[in-house]
């Protein structure tokens, strides 16, 4: 990087509706299959304070990322610029006004929270899913929702975000929140009685363009929480997805949409009995398939190859079977590994033979000595063959 470059103009910090502006090219080097392009002006944001980077175009040529170092702002690009010249230039204003409105609806809850809890913010992050919040404690679910429903009550009133820089002498008598100790003058984003809190990002101007500020979830995060939330463009764009797959759940069971939850507990419950019932009939079926073996068989190692049994069902009937014969070794189809299998044995050391078996069918398994499962690459003919040696 040049060092003797100045440092770049905030555009966005004086006004953070600035869609489009002119600036001059200060200088533009190639960095592997990109160009770092620095302007004497921009309205671009860089990524910092758990705010996204702007994106968009200089002089048509694409902007992908935005980057500050040094106090110089770097615009990542497509194509090179020639230093010197004037360009015209303009951000993605869908996605800057969308990042405003998260981060204007998180300094509203964060400030709101920190009131009622009396707990830090010591995280803020705008994902590309959604926007996290960190507390140094635990936060109830009665804080959280009184703290969402006086957020969004800030928004219907649409309170004034004000955006003020103090100076060090001023900023000693001001009460406001930070994540980290701030030297020189500090710049201050305030919304009237619910946050006052240090802040480099953009922001709207008034609460009523936020829209809403929805809270999706809460977890334990580090001894404290993670609140997850959504604001504005995208809090709309998540609920409408969520309500068109409760409205094609609600018509796969043919129930009220506010009464999906109902409909899936008790299809859940007739699952979990349907499954019980299939459970039963099967060990009938395997205690029925192995008495007809034991009448059957007259030797040291029962062994044959089944179809399409997944790795339970394998080992039940193993385990079934084993008390008729002593000793079994059982394969099944499996369309994604080659064959399973499962040897069971109330007589000898099932991993002698598995030992064996890996070995000669190319197979990954093992267990105790009286059980041992796994699967093999080989084919059935290779299969075929290691059960004739067993016999």
């Amino acid at each position: 990087m040049q060092k003797s470059l100045e440092k770049t103009v905030k555009l966005y910090e004086e006004d953070a509706y600035n869609k489009e502006f002119e600036a001059v090219v200060m200088s533009c080097e190639k960095d592997k299959d990109r160009y770092l392009v620095s302007l004497d002006r921009t309205a671009f944001y860089p990524e910092g304070g758990g705010q996204p980077a702007d994106t968009g175009y200089i002089a048509g040529i694409r902007v992908t990322d935005t980057q500050e170092k040094d106090g110089i702002i770097y615009h990542y690009t497509e194509n090179p610029l020639e230093p010197g010249i004037s360009v015209q230039c303009s951000i993605d204003w869908k996605r800057r006004f969308s990042n405003m409105q998260q981060h204007s609806g998180e300094h509203i809850l964060s400030g709101i929270i920190v009131q009622l809890s009396g707990f830090d913010n010591v995280g803020f992050h705008i994902g590309s899913e959604f926007v996290t919040l960190d507390y140094n404690g635990p936060l109830t679910d009665e804080i959280l929702k009184e703290a969402e429903s006086r957020a969004n009550s800030a928004i219907y009133a649409n309170l004034p975000v004000n955006v003020r820089v103090y100076s060090n002498e001023e900023i000693i008598d001001v009460d406001y929140r930070s994540k980290k100790e701030i030297e020189g003058p500090v710049r201050i984003v305030e919304v009237p009685g619910c946050d006052r809190c240090a802040c480099c990002g953009t922001h709207v101007a008034r609460a009523g363009e936020i829209g809403i500020i929805k809270i999706i979830k809460a977890q334990n995060y580090k001894g404290g929480t993670r609140v997850y939330i959504l604001c504005g463009i995208r809090a709309l764009e998540h609920f409408r997805g969520a309500l068109e797959s409760v409205d094609k759940i609600s018509t796969l069971l043919s129930a009220r949409p506010d009464q999906v939850f109902e409909a899936t507990a008790q299809l859940l419950e007739e699952s979990e009995e349907q499954k019980s019932r299939i459970a039963g009939l099967q060990t009938k079926l395997f205690e029925i398939m192995a008495e007809q073996v034991e009448n059957e068989f007259d030797g040291n190692i029962y062994t044959t190859i089944m179809d399409d049994l997944s790795a339970d069902e394998l080992r039940q009937y193993a385990l079934i079977l084993v008390e008729k014969v002593g000793t079994c070794l059982l394969f099944s189809t499996n369309a994604n590994e080659g064959y399973r299998y499962a040897c069971a044995s109330s007589e000898i050391d099932c991993r002698e033979i598995t030992v064996n078996l890996n070995k000669t069918l190319e197979g990954r398994g093992g267990g105790t000595p009286k059980l041992t499962q796994g699967a093999v690459k080989s084919g059935r003919e290779k299969i075929e063959s290691f059960i004739a040696s067993l016999t």
